[in-house]
């Protein structure tokens, strides 16, 4: 799977910014009980638009399937401080997982009862879901999967979950796209003054040919008439 990014108004002439799976850039394969995250940095207001995405299950075993278990994929896009493209971030503060501790270690559990695990009080960012049936072909895409992004620079994380220890593996295929708006430029201090210093400039040197006009047509105006009067 690829993500990639849009300038304005030209969708057809995306650009490719980063290989999600290093494993096969085309393809991210998720596990039964394995969640998959991404972060990304979106430099305007925009949308990631996640609709292109294919999702396929793989088929399972005869055993497999007559235990009759249905799961989920969990999709999620989560807004985060800069500091979270870390693996250690603790997002359950954004209210996706949990803090749990094992023989003195603590360490994030993004899954519950076969479902990624989201604390709705907290949690600020869009969430979607697939089902996954015990057999047969799963919904192949989100649908109206474009997600608005407010007017800032800002890193956003996107989670796929695959909780379900039992389900099937899932193979995630196409591309997410970071579509973001032009924003108006910045001027610094530096730049509006060399832009003042350019607009004078040019108000004088229109000033100047004004009077220089002005005086010209005053002198022909009188050579005229000094003219006319020799001549009766």
């Amino acid at each position: 799977m690829k993500f990639y990014q849009n300038h304005g108004k030209l969708r057809g002439g995306a650009q490719y910014i980063e290989h999600v799976s290093k494993q096969n850039e085309h393809r991210i394969t998720l596990e039964p009980g394995q969640v998959h995250e991404a972060s990304h940095w979106m430099p305007h207001k925009g949308s990631i638009v996640i609709s292109e995405l294919a999702f396929v299950a793989e088929p399972i075993s005869k055993e497999q399937q007559s235990i009759g278990i249905q799961s989920f994929v969990d999709i999620v896009v989560l807004q985060v401080p800069e500091e979270c493209t870390s693996k250690f971030c603790d997002i359950s503060k954004y209210g996706v997982g949990k803090i749990d501790n094992f023989q003195n270690t603590s360490f994030i559990n993004l899954c519950e009862n076969g479902r990624l695990l989201i604390e709705r009080s907290v949690f600020q960012g869009f969430h979607s879901r697939l089902m996954v049936p015990s057999e047969g072909p799963m919904p192949l895409k989100v649908k109206d999967a474009r997600i608005a992004l407010p007017y800032k620079a800002q890193t956003y994380d996107v989670i796929f979950a695959n909780c379900n220890h039992d389900g099937r593996r899932i193979h995630i295929t196409g591309q997410a796209v970071l579509d973001y708006e032009e924003s108006p430029v910045e001027l610094s201090f530096v730049s509006i003054a060399i832009l003042t210093i350019i607009a004078l400039s040019i108000c004088l040197l229109f000033s100047f040919l004004m009077i220089r006009v002005r005086r010209g047509t005053r002198a022909e105006y009188n050579t005229y008439q000094q003219v006319s009067m020799a001549a009766t």
